[in-house]
């Protein structure tokens, strides 16, 4: 059995990789918890007859159920439940769920406990640790949230198996940019086992999974609230942020930060801090995930005026993550100025096929 444990100012807490679900549930669950569950999870895998019907929430995600007001009406339903500061909310499903439960969780009586079952490659190798909250208000991504792990984490790979293509890949590319960010021998890794992963074999699954939650550990161990070393691992979620906006979230968020990432590490090239040599072997794993899904159109007006809104830009200032090489990310503060719109435009040109 694989245990991680982080340490945290908030609150200690730990995650393990298991294969029995329904067993973990009959441990955690009391009489008054409540279920956040996905609908499609629970539809392909239901929930054990011990837990009472009145106590389920199902919820179908989308970036609209992350959205403020649709937040509040899921608190009022709560509230008309026989639901106490003493019971724990137990959220089952992907990133949208836990970024949900864990504002709720957080606002509601002051705090209560919340236990995670991730099901998607993404929120299982990456979000379910480091407890950032991040929420939806109209129509500006992430701009409302806080910071508020869950007390405990169960990973159970056998959700990815339904899986579509697009999730998968979108885990996938969320997971390379840990890879890319931490070093060269961790990008060697991912590369040879690529094929193994893009065919969901388990024992690759579980090393990349577990791999890629140390990294993620290592960081937000010594930056817990993203005030300096932990900005690195928005390393392409800028660019991808901006595409998932301007495209209505058409495309999935991975997918978007892959396209981020190769977009970022094309101005490093343009800008001369990375190599070609660096950018071809980046963009050789980085291709085969934003490949799969380009958007039909694109508004690149737009595309800048988002990037402006990004909770991280001040005063028409970017904070961008560029790269110098593998495991060599930094931060540059960045305006849109002409020569960077030009670099964005040309971007655009050959990668997307827009003039």
């Amino acid at each position: 059995m694989y245990k991680l444990e982080i340490r945290s100012s908030l609150k200690p807490y730990g995650l393990e990789l298991t294969n029995n679900y329904n067993k973990n549930l009959r441990t955690i669950y009391s009489k008054g918890d409540l279920i956040l569950i996905d609908t499609k999870i629970f539809i392909t895998y239901g929930l054990p007859k011990f837990i009472n019907k009145l106590s389920i929430i199902k919820i179908s995600p989308n970036e609209s159920k992350k959205e403020y007001l649709y937040i509040v009406k899921i608190i009022s339903h709560i509230l008309k439940k026989k639901f106490s500061k003493r019971n724990k909310i137990i959220c089952i499903g992907g990133g949208i769920l836990q970024d949900i439960c864990s504002f709720i969780s957080l606002i509601l009586f002051r705090g209560i406990e919340w236990i995670f079952f991730p099901t998607t490659l993404l929120s299982q190798a990456d979000s379910c640790i480091g407890g950032k909250i991040s929420i939806n208000f109209n129509e500006y991504k992430n701009q409302i949230g806080n910071y508020n792990p869950p007390n405990w984490i169960y990973v159970d790979m056998n959700f990815l198996s339904t899986l579509n293509k697009n999730q998968f890949y979108s885990g996938i590319g969320e997971i390379m940019h840990f890879y890319f960010v931490s070093s060269k021998k961790d990008f060697l890794m991912m590369r040879q086992n690529f094929n193994l992963l893009l065919n969901r074999d388990k024992k690759t699954l579980f090393k990349i999974i577990s791999r890629c939650l140390e990294i993620k550990k290592r960081f937000i161990e010594i930056d817990e609230f993203d005030k300096g070393i932990r900005n690195l691992l928005n390393y392409g979620h800028t660019f991808g942020h901006a595409i998932e906006s301007v495209t209505n979230y058409t495309i999935p968020h991975g997918i978007a930060v892959a396209h981020g990432m190769n977009i970022a590490n094309f101005i490093s090239y343009k800008y001369g801090y990375l190599s070609k040599n660096n950018f071809n072997d980046m963009q050789s794993l980085l291709s085969i995930i934003y490949s799969c899904k380009y958007p039909k159109k694109f508004n690149q007006n737009k595309f800048m005026k988002f990037l402006l809104k990004d909770k991280k830009t001040i005063k028409n200032e970017l904070n961008v993550i560029l790269s110098k090489k593998l495991g060599k990310m930094f931060v540059k503060k960045q305006k849109l100025n002409r020569r960077f719109i030009k670099i964005i435009n040309k971007y655009f040109c050959i990668y997307f096929n827009f003039s």
